[in-house]
Order: C-alpha cells, then sequence, then structure tokens
C-alpha cells in the first residue's frame, strides 16, 4: 500500500507540511532557548544591581545590612554567616565553602534556599567590611522565571500545529494555484483525438516551466501529427501499389479459368500471373526493409566489401537489356548483401530510364570508398527534385508500373546506405548525360555501422559529381 497520496497537489501540501513541521521545530527550539536566556539575564542583571546597591551600603555601614531585601547576607572567608538581617532568618547558610572559594570577582549560583521557597538565584561577590575581606551574597526565587518559561513553552507547544497546519494549508492552495494550468492542459490533452491531431495546448504567458511544458508538448504534437500523416500516407501509398498488381493478378486467373481448354491463353496468363506475383514478393521486401529500418531492426553484417566486385556481380545478374560498364574498385565496410541490395536497386533504375549505356564507377575518398551509378537517360523529372529520396515518388506512376518500378528504388538504397553510415545523392548531368547517383561508404577505419536512419531520409544538398558530372540533387524515377 502506497505511504504517499497519489495526488500530486496532496504530496506537494504534504511536503510543504513536513518542512514547515522541521522549519518550525527549529525555530520554537532556538525562540525557547533565546527568551530562557533573556528571562533569566534579566534575573542576573537585577542580583548584580542589588548587589552594587548593597555593597555599597555595607561598606558605609560597617557590615549592617537592611532588613528589607529578599534575601542577602555577609559572608566571612570561613563561611560565617556575619551580617543577617536583623529579625530575618537568614543566617543559614546559603553557599558552601567549595563555592565560596570559586567567588572570584563575582559569581552566580543556582541553589536551594528555603527562605525564598526552594530554587533560587545567587549571586556571591567580594567586599571589604572595615578593611576585612567579606563574601556578599544576594539571592532572587526563580518562581517568576520557572512560572514565566513554563507559560512560554505552553505556548509555544499549543502555537506550532496550528502554525504547522496554516502553513500545510497554504501549500494546498498554492500548489493547486501552480497545477491549475497543469490539470487544464491535461483536459485539453485527453480531448485531442487521433482525428484532431492539428490541435494544440493553449500556452500560458510567461517564462516559466508550466509554459516550457506546454510548448515542450505542442512540439510533441507536432510530430507525432507528421508521424501519423507520414504513415497514412505510407499505408494509401502501399496499398495503391499492391491494389495493381493483385487486380492484374485476379484477372489473368480469372482469364485462364474462363478458357481452361485453350493452352496458350492458360500459359499466358499464367506467365502474366508469375510476373505479378514476383512484383508483389519485390514490394513485400521492399516494405520490410523500410520497416524494420524505421525501427532499428534492420540486421547487418559488416565486413570490408570489394564494392567493384560487387557491382560486377549485380551488373551480370542483371546483363539482360542495357549493358552495364563497371569501371575501378575500393573497399569498404559495409554488410555485402545489403550492398548489393543497394546496387540492384540503382542498376535497375539506372538501366529502366537509359538511352543505351549504364556506368557504375568506384574509387577511394578519404577514409572512405565511392561509388557512382550513372547512365545516359532523360534524366530526373523537374517536379519531383524538390522531394528526395522520398517513397513511392515517380514522374510518371503509368510507365513506372509499366516497367515494373515500385517507386521504392532510391529510397530503399538510401535507408540502406544510411543504416551503414554511408552518404547518398543524386542528379542530373553525368559524363554520360543523364542522372547520376553517388554514395558514400565509411572505411574499415571511419566506419559507422549500426547507425540506423529513424527519422527518415535527409535532405542532399547540390554538388559536382568527381568523374561523372553535376547537377542538381533529385529522386527516384522508378
Amino acid at each position: 500500500m502506497a505511504i504517499l497520496p497519489s495526488s500530486l497537489r496532496s504530496r506537494l501540501a504534504l511536503l510543504f507540511a513536513f518542512g514547515s513541521a522541521v522549519m518550525m521545530v527549529v525555530l520554537v527550539g532556538a525562540l525557547y532557548v533565546v527568551l530562557d536566556r533573556a528571562l533569566l539575564s534579566s534575573v542576573d542583571r537585577g542580583l548584580r544591581i542589588r548587589a552594587d546597591d548593597l555593597a555599597q551600603v555595607a561598606s558605609d555601614e560597617d557590615g549592617e545590612i537592611p532588613d528589607r531585601d529578599p534575601f542577602v547576607q555577609v559572608v566571612a572567608l570561613d563561611g560565617r554567616v556575619t551580617a543577617p538581617a536583623s529579625g530575618i532568618n537568614h543566617d543559614t547558610q546559603a553557599l558552601t565553602a567549595e563555592q565560596l572559594a570559586r567567588v572570584g570577582t563575582g559569581q552566580m549560583f543556582q541553589v536551594d534556599l528555603p527562605q525564598l521557597g526552594g530554587t533560587s538565584r545567587v549571586l556571591a561577590r567580594p567586599i571589604e567590611v572595615g578593611g576585612t575581606p567579606m563574601v556578599l551574597v544576594v539571592g532572587s526565587s526563580l518562581d517568576s522565571y520557572e512560572h514565566t518559561r513554563e507559560r512560554l513553552a505552553l505556548v509555544l507547544l499549543a502555537a506550532s500545529p496550528v502554525l504547522i497546519l496554516l502553513l500545510a494549508g497554504s501549500g494546498w492552495v498554492l500548489a493547486g494555484a501552480a497545477l491549475r494550468p497543469v490539470k487544464r492542459m491535461t483536459q485539453e490533452a485527453e480531448d485531442i483525438s487521433v482525428n484532431e491531431l492539428d490541435r494544440r495546448l493553449a500556452v500560458p504567458d510567461g517564462h516559466d516551466e508550466i509554459a516550457h511544458l506546454a510548448s515542450t508538448i505542442n512540439a510533441l504534437l507536432q510530430r507525432v501529427e507528421q508521424s501519423v500523416q507520414h504513415e497514412r500516407r505510407f499505408v494509401d501509398d502501399a496499398s495503391h501499389e499492391l491494389r495493381t498488381p493483385i487486380s492484374i493478378l485476379r484477372g489473368e486467373l480469372e482469364l485462364a479459368l474462363a478458357r481452361p481448354g485453350d493452352h496458350d491463353e492458360v500459359v499466358a496468363a499464367l506467365e502474366s500471373s508469375l510476373d505479378e506475383a514476383i512484383r508483389l514478393g519485390r514490394l513485400a521486401d521492399d516494405l520490410l526493409v523500410l520497416a524494420r529500418s524505421r525501427t532499428g531492426e534492420l540486421a547487418l553484417h559488416p565486413r570490408p566489401v570489394e564494392l567493384g566486385a560487387a557491382a560486377t556481380r549485380v551488373a551480370r545478374l542483371l546483363g539482360d537489356g542495357v549493358p552495364v560498364h563497371v569501371d575501378g574498385s575500393a573497399q569498404a565496410w559495409a554488410d555485402p548483401d545489403r550492398v548489393e541490395q543497394i546496387l540492384l536497386n540503382l542498376v535497375s533504375n539506372a538501366k529502366r530510364y537509359a538511352a543505351s549505356r549504364v556506368a557504375v564507377v568506384v574509387g577511394e575518398v578519404d577514409d572512405g570508398a565511392e561509388l557512382v551509378v550513372a547512365d545516359d537517360g532523360p534524366g530526373f523529372a523537374a517536379s519531383i527534385m524538390p522531394v528526395t529520396f522520398e517513397r513511392f515518388v515517380r514522374p510518371d506512376r503509368a510507365r513506372g508500373r509499366d516497367t515494373g518500378g515500385t517507386g521504392l528504388g532510391l529510397s530503399i538504397a538510401a535507408t540502406l546506405a544510411r543504416s551503414q553510415g554511408a552518404s547518398i545523392e543524386a542528379g542530373n548531368g553525368s559524363a554520360l548525360g543523364g542522372a547520376w547517383v553517388r554514395l558514400v561508404f565509411p572505411g574499415e577505419s571511419g566506419h559507422r555501422v549500426g547507425e540506423v536512419e529513424r527519422a527518415g531520409p535527409a535532405d542532399a544538398g547540390d554538388g559536382a559529381e568527381p568523374g561523372v558530372g553535376a547537377g542538381p540533387v533529385v529522386h527516384d524515377r522508378s
């Protein structure tokens, strides 16, 4: 069972009350000690004034002292009382011999004097009577002092709980006032649904912690809205991409079932269905790569990779159609399977739009390796230049569908490259006259493997392409 209350306001009030109680105990204790010393100092000051007056009288009257004083004695050094007041029973020795020996220039003692009704305060000071050293003893009852001290302790003990309760109540009120904006923001946040992500919390005036909290929550809502919109667009695009091959696959199968006796029609339908099934599998693999990269679950097994050899294997695999020329060699630190997946996307994308030639140029750069894929096609469309490496981006959706593209080529390549610490950029105006895509992989001494891109593709800047050309950064044409 929890000891502290669940409400933050109650916990703050309880903490405030506890702190107030501790402070109250310290202050009451200090106040009691100070007032106690002040009361006792007042008694001592009165004794000193009386002792000065009586010492003067005893000296002038040869040891005779008036009987009006509450308690006074003139005592010889041997302890004998020489001058009690006439008719008053003050001849009982008030101080012991040991105490008289410690008198010095004046000493206070607290003794029990029946003459004064109990505990008393006594001042002893040396005097001379007729040239003989004596000790003047003056006493005062402590009844009034003790009574005042008891009343003071009673008042402080009675007032402390009341003050603590008042301070705790004040803490409760102040905590409620301080947390009122938080309560309002909580209610506003509870009212925001997934269909109202454009709503924001009202930011209180000022620059305190509450206003900073509201601004932080609004920034979080902004990121959530952008993420939800991004995922909705992704689902819409993925659904659109899946709809076409599924529709074609269904149509081909229905056609084959409608003409079971026509062998050629059935074979053609099955071949077309196989193409669409392959396309669906490729799309599913691409979507899986994107999903895993966003959650940091993309498996990587980095080791030294010869980029020239990897590009040659991919060119041989994609040997049909436009020829691919590979030039140069360099070693990078990356996952070989992911590197070939990147090359498959980039080279097949370049072959799809090349007029007659695709070139893959590999070389070494500072602490890394460079790979450039270029073609002699028309280049990237100007309409998609502002959205570099976005998913499902194509200049012509119909043409991309006819050529087997899904709009994920450069997006997949960028995701896989960044997950291995590589940089990627693209543009128009290569040495072959068409588009270029450039990757820079880290070498074994400077790799940053495992830094999976979670926040989406970064912006790529314009720049010259060494050995290939220069041009503005643009997007996947697949």
